[in-house]
């Protein structure tokens, strides 16, 4: 199925060309994402092209947050302000660790209170403006998107392997030797790809899908390509659903 994404990801870079728009507006903010997630897609591609999983599903899991705000973005230009919010809590973060005297920001430490003044007011503003309900949990994006099965049925997964968890460390590296009894010790174990294909399938629907939503955002242009490009994958995505049910679930 890794054909699939590489399809995707040659159509996406293709099609996004002959987008056009205002880059002088907040038009370019939904186009910025596209293009973020157009390059995730390769760099997630490039991974398991190789065999090389672990860290496939970190670079997922960041795909899967910017799909989130372009989602939120076309639908509400507005949340431009979200961004805007969570850029500032980010700074804030990073200047109060500088304060403290964090080895890594001493560069920044002559700045530091000025900039936390700055942005403490800029981050209350924006929090207490009208123009949209700012949140403070990844939830709330994914519900704010129409996205919480997604949240509760793939997000933890991606984020399981993007941190040191028990599940992760099992699922990569140990292998049980049923002649010893040990456990072996596996470097990108060929036994991961079932589960790796039905990502690839699930990222490059998201992938074409975003390029349909900056088309719809952008009065339909290229909508149609994308809309059966999108629908081709749909379909690829079903049968490799039912290949992976029937390989890893039914009895032998």
């Amino acid at each position: 199925m890794k054909h699939i994404l590489e399809e995707a990801i040659i159509f996406s870079n293709k099609n996004s060309e002959l987008f056009k728009f205002n880059s002088q507006s907040y038009a370019a903010y939904p186009m910025g994402i596209y293009a973020s997630l157009i390059e995730l897609a390769q760099a997630f591609h490039l991974l398991i092209s190789g065999n090389h999983f672990t860290g496939s599903l970190s670079i997922y899991r960041t795909f899967i947050e910017n799909y989130v705000d372009l989602r939120n973005l076309v639908k509400d230009l507005n949340y431009v302000h979200q961004l805007e919010y969570d850029n500032y809590h980010n700074n804030l973060r990073i200047f109060k660790a500088a304060k403290k005297g964090n080895r890594y920001l001493g560069y920044l430490h002559k700045t530091a209170d000025e900039k936390i003044s700055e942005l403490t007011l800029k981050k209350k503003a924006k929090k207490t403006s009208a123009k949209i309900k700012i949140v403070t949990t990844i939830l709330d994006k994914f519900i704010k998107a129409e996205m919480e099965e997604e949240y509760k049925g793939l997000y933890p997964f991606l984020c399981s392997e993007a941190h040191s968890s028990l599940f992760a460390i099992h699922t990569r590296h140990f292998q049980h030797d049923d002649n010893t009894g040990r456990l072996q010790i596996k470097i990108n174990q060929p036994d991961n790809q079932s589960f790796y294909m039905l990502y690839t399938c699930y990222l490059a629907e998201q992938l074409v899908h975003s390029g349909e939503l900056i088309a719809t955002f952008l009065n339909g242009q290229n909508l149609e390509q994308f809309t059966a490009k999108r629908t081709e994958i749909r379909d690829n995505l079903a049968s490799a659903m039912q290949e992976f049910m029937s390989t890893n679930f039914e009895p032998k």
